[in-house]
Order: C-alpha cells, then structure tokens, then sequence
C-alpha cells in the first residue's frame, strides 16, 4: 500500500509539473499573439500615416494645377483675347493687300528644258506664307480656348436639383469654344488637302505641259484657297470676339453659377 502511494503520489507530481510547462507555453504563446497584433496594429497606423500624406501632397499638387488654370485664364480672358481681336484684323487688312502677290504667283511660268518641256513648278510663295502665318495663329487659339474651357468645367458645381441656369450658361459657352476649335481645325485640314491636290495638279501639268486647262485649274485652286485663307482670318477674328464678348457679359456666372442663397437653402 504504501508503494502504491508512492507511485500515485509520484505520478501526480509529473503531471503538475506538465501541466505548468504546458500553461507557461500556452502563456508565451498567447503573449506573442498579442505582440503580432500589436506590431501589425503599429504597421497600419504607418501605413494610414503614409497615405495620409501621400493624398495631401496630391491634393496640394491638385490644387496647384486648379489656381495655375485659372490665373492663365483670368490672363487670357483680360488681355489675350482683346489683343487677338486687333491684331488679327489687321492682319486680315494685310492678306487683302497681298492679292496682287498671290494672282502673280498663279502665273507660274514655266521652267523649260532644252525640248521646250516644263522642268518644275514652284509653290505659290504669297500663299505659303499666309498659310504659315495663320497655321500659328490657329496652334495659339487651340492651346488658349482649350486652357479656358478646362477652367470652365472645373467651376461646374455639383450636380443638384434647382437653379441651373448658371450650370446652363457654362455649357453654353463650352459648346462655343467646341465650335470655334472645330472651325479651326477643319481649315487645318483644308490646308493639307490643297498641298495635295496641287501637287496633283502640278504633276498633271508636268505630265501634258500643253493642255492649258491643268494651268488654269492650278491657278484657281490658288485662288480659292487665298479666298478660304481670308476667310479662316475672319473667323479666327470672329471667334475670338464673340467669346470675348460672351465671357465678359457672363463671368460671375462662370465663376459662380449658383447663387450663395441657394447654397445656402440646399445645405
């Protein structure tokens, strides 16, 4: 009997004492679970942190772009714009003294070979360079409505029910400016279409340098486009007044296309 106490008493011993080694591992490892939560806790404050400050340098750079757009703007409305205005008429008054120029230039004497054959024709100069000029003038009417019509669209207010007139006169306008560049562009166009056709025309009249109808269709085409490049001048002139006008009529509706008081009632 007391053997077998000693044994029972023995074995009980073991057993607490795995019982605490187990508990203390179960301890550590409850211990360290916390400490992964914690560490992973601390990670995504940094990461919160991070991006925190990654959104507020983008905003800031956000913001930045949005006032660098509507100082060019302002710039453009007040003094661009009324100096195209000038400037181009009197270059309208310009090609309208270079008429003579470019109907000399229709001649094209021909430049003859020892067999009487035609040799090359030359481009009418006069037209080039009225061509050259206004390709400029449209290159900066394209990058100035555009800059104004993003300035615009970045005033649209958000969408709500009620009082959109202003919202209405923004579109107005930016419908305006669509027209005018898609004015612009199709004379863009009509410039590289009459190279074209002229160097048709021109190889023609290389070709069978005694049919008279290949010279006179050259110097029409010439003509025509002296007549289309007179008009594009216009244009340009015209597009730049009336979204002058336009603008100046309607720029606290531009700026502020809802009125406070209604802001005021929606908030």
């Amino acid at each position: 009997m007391g053997i077998m106490r000693k044994d029972i008493a023995s074995r009980r011993a073991v057993q607490s004492q795995h019982n605490s080694r187990t508990f203390t591992w179960m301890s550590a490892e409850k211990d360290e679970r916390k400490m992964d939560k914690k560490r992973a806790a601390n990670r995504g404050e940094k990461k919160g942190t991070k991006r925190i400050r990654e959104d507020t340098e983008v905003k800031g750079q956000v913001d930045a772009f949005v006032n660098g757009i509507g100082e060019r703007s302002d710039q453009l409305i007040h003094q661009r714009l009324p100096s195209k205005i000038f400037s181009l008429g009197e270059y309208l008054d310009t090609m309208k003294g270079m008429r003579e120029r470019v109907l000399s230039s229709c001649a094209l004497p021909p430049v003859s070979g020892g067999d009487g054959s035609t040799k090359s024709i030359s481009v009418n100069t006069a037209l080039v360079e009225i061509m050259v000029t206004l390709k400029a003038e449209i290159v900066d009417l394209l990058q100035s409505f555009n800059t104004i019509k993003v300035w615009i669209q970045l005033n649209v207010p958000r969408i709500e029910d009620g009082n959109n007139f202003g919202v209405s006169v923004q579109e107005e306008i930016i419908e305006t400016l669509s027209h005018a560049e898609d004015s612009a562009y199709s004379f863009m166009d009509s410039m590289a279409k009459y190279h074209i056709t002229r160097a048709k025309i021109a190889s023609k009249l290389l070709k069978y340098p005694a049919l008279a109808d290949y010279r006179f269709t050259l110097q029409y085409l010439d003509q025509k486009q002296y007549l289309d490049a007179c008009t594009a001048c216009a244009d340009l002139r015209n597009d730049y007044s009336v979204l002058y006008d336009v603008i100046i009529k309607n720029l606290a509706k531009l700026k502020a296309p809802r009125t406070t008081r209604h802001s005021a009632l929606m908030m």
